[in-house]
């Protein structure tokens, strides 16, 4: 069995018989283009690819610009990832035709679409950017129609020649969901959103010149802000009801009395570099982006389509890493390890690497706890290449959440509090850090720290499913036979 050969040889001979497939892999050039913000790997046309990038950049300055974002605010760069063959993305985000935005704690924030016309790809980049400066990069906690209504004015942008224009209705169907229902984070399908829109709408471009307007809606953002509830704030701020304020939105809707904001166009004129890939680094890139969208037989796919290239490449031992993980979340137990005792044959220094083991090893721990058999210790082993992996990559947040949990499932809390602790002081808008935070503490006995963190999960959660779950743990944790597995249904772990 292939499973039993050198794992290298192996490879070679999976990557021969899977001929028809890897045509799907074999592709044209991929191209790295670096801006001042963003990072883009993409197959399209060149010059598709720049003019979307510099239009998005001119929509980030606004943006900022509206969100009074500090300029001294270190801002990751953002990674987005732009396929030209509908086929090949086709595969890996078969649930999501149009994007996925995934704020994914392992490799940062990142962005994958099909490119389709210069200005749905531009509006789908704008909206994801946008939720991701109001989640992770805000000094303020924004209510949920806030937000939204800010991604949909933002990413119905109209761009010409000389100026961008802003405050143009979305399309669909005009059917606004309650002002209270929305105010209260109550939301359905398109309605919902259309009331998140007129709403912002009312507040930022209507407001231009309405100096009580303006002041009402920074009043408001502030008691929301301070853990007022939604709608009594909302009465304090602007004197009326939601209900009172639902008609006049109706009216200006009804009047077309819907006003633009015209902003003359600052092209982006920062430098931008461009390096096509090598065919190695182009797999591992490619595979990276799978194995971060869970599509794990692509994943291998595309590692698998360099086996027979120079072991010498730089990024020989990191596909090696990314592959083991891709192996045992596809179900190839037995090849994920031969991979993993590979690995630690050698003499590894790459801090990407030694976290890659410390994941596979805590998922290798994992599945030994379901009956699976083990050949080692695979939680000391995740804890010992964590503990190594910390010391040259700390901001790893994927490496601390894996190394936490394993500290977790040796019964350390207190290591494993203060490891989640650390990532979590990188990273506040990740619900996946603060849930399994909140389940340590709660482990460890600190159960008032457990529903401050759970409270903040509550009100950064988008989902009332969530939300629902969330205050039966609140009011459920201090039971003394309360179920610790309601984690596994909330915390969006990784599969």
């Amino acid at each position: 069995m292939i499973c039993n050969m050198p794992s290298r040889f192996a490879r070679v001979l999976a990557a021969l018989l899977t001929l028809s497939q890897a045509s799907a892999i074999a592709a044209a050039d991929w191209v790295e283009y670096t801006s001042a913000n963003f990072t883009v790997y993409s197959d399209a046309p060149e010059n598709r690819v720049v003019g979307v990038i510099e239009e998005v950049e001119e929509l980030r300055q606004i943006l900022h610009a509206t969100l009074d974002v500090s300029s001294a605010t270190k801002i990751e760069k953002i990674r987005v990832v732009i396929f030209d063959r509908f086929p090949e993305y086709g595969r890996l985000v078969s649930d999501s035709p149009r994007g996925v935005f995934a704020l994914n704690v392992l490799e940062g924030a990142m962005f994958v679409l099909p490119m389709e016309t210069s200005e749905e790809t531009r509006s789908a980049i704008a909206w994801a950017y946008t939720t991701l400066l109001m989640r992770r990069y805000s000094a303020v906690e924004y209510p949920r129609w806030y937000s939204t209504g800010l991604r949909e004015l933002l990413s119905n942008a109209e761009f010409s020649v000389s100026e961008i224009v802003l405050g143009v209705p979305p399309n669909g169907e005009w059917n606004p969901a309650p002002v209270s229902q929305v105010i209260r984070g109550e939301y359905d399908e398109q309605g919902s959103f259309l009331t998140s829109w007129l709403l912002v709408h009312h507040l930022v471009i209507e407001s231009i010149g309405n100096a009580n307007r303006q002041r009402a809606a920074e009043d408001y953002l502030r008691r929301f802000d301070a853990g007022e509830d939604p709608e009594s704030a909302f009465l304090a701020s602007f004197g009326k009801s939601p209900r009172d304020f639902q008609s006049e939105l109706e009216f200006d809707a009804r009047t077309a009395r819907l006003a633009t904001l015209n902003i003359p166009r600052v092209r982006y004129n920062d430098e931008m570099t461009l390096r096509t890939l090598a065919q190695d680094e182009a797999a591992y890139v490619r595979g990276g982006i799978a194995l971060t969208l869970q599509s794990y037989a692509p994943a291998i796919e595309y590692f698998d389509s360099i086996a027979d290239s120079d072991d010498d490449s730089q990024f020989a031992d990191r596909i090696d890493s990314k592959r083991a993980i891709a192996l045992i979340h596809d179900g190839r137990v037995e090849e994920g390890d031969a991979q993993l005792e590979e690995l630690l044959t050698q003499d590894i220094d790459d801090g990407q690497v030694l976290a890659d083991i410390c994941h596979y090893a805590f998922d290798r721990h994992a599945v030994e706890s379901e009956g699976a058999g083990a050949r080692r210790d695979y939680r000391g082993l995740a804890i010992e290449y964590g503990e190594r992996a910390v010391t040259l990559d700390g901001g790893n947040l994927g490496l601390l959440l894996d190394l936490g949990r394993a500290y977790e499932a040796n019964g350390d809390f207190d290591r494993a509090s203060e490891t989640l602790l650390r990532a979590y002081d990188i990273d506040t808008s990740s619900s996946m850090l603060g849930l399994t935070l909140a389940r340590v503490l709660i482990k460890s006995g600190r159960f008032e720290m457990a529903h401050q963190m759970l409270s903040r999960v509550y009100r950064a959660s988008g989902s009332d499913e969530e939300r629902d779950q969330i205050l039966e743990v609140q009011g459920r944790m201090t039971e003394p036979d309360f179920d610790l597995s309601m984690f596994d249904v909330l915390n969006d772990s990784r599969k």
